[in-house]
């Protein structure tokens, strides 16, 4: 299923819990959040409320815009994904409409 509102805090739990309370008994290289952004996507297909933000906290080339059209609960019209995505500049908007899709599937777009 789709939604990444709920990694970044995801994320910040686990990190915390591997610096402060002792849960690093496997010593890591990295934070769990880096591995992350080396290692997983995140796709949205609805969400608004702090979606740039979370982008933003995950990575922009880590973030994947889906789309469950015809489906009501979804950015349909194009408007809605304009608002959605502002505050976001062109460039970090293609990669999150095609761009990341792309270069993860190995697409010529």
């Amino acid at each position: 299923e789709s939604g990444l509102g709920w990694i970044p805090f995801l994320l910040e739990a686990i990190d915390y819990q591997m610096s402060e309370t002792g849960a690093n008994a496997c010593k890591l290289e990295k934070k769990p959040s880096e591995y992350f952004k080396s290692n997983f996507y995140a796709c949205f297909w609805f969400e608004r409320k702090n979606l740039v933000h979370d982008i933003r906290q995950l990575g922009v080339d880590n973030c994947l815009f889906e789309t469950d059209y015809p489906h009501p609960i979804c950015l349909y019209p194009v408007d809605n994904m304009d608002k959605a995505l502002d505050g976001l500049t062109e460039e970090e908007k293609v990669k999150i409409l095609s761009g990341n899709a792309a270069r993860v599937y190995n697409l010529d777009i």
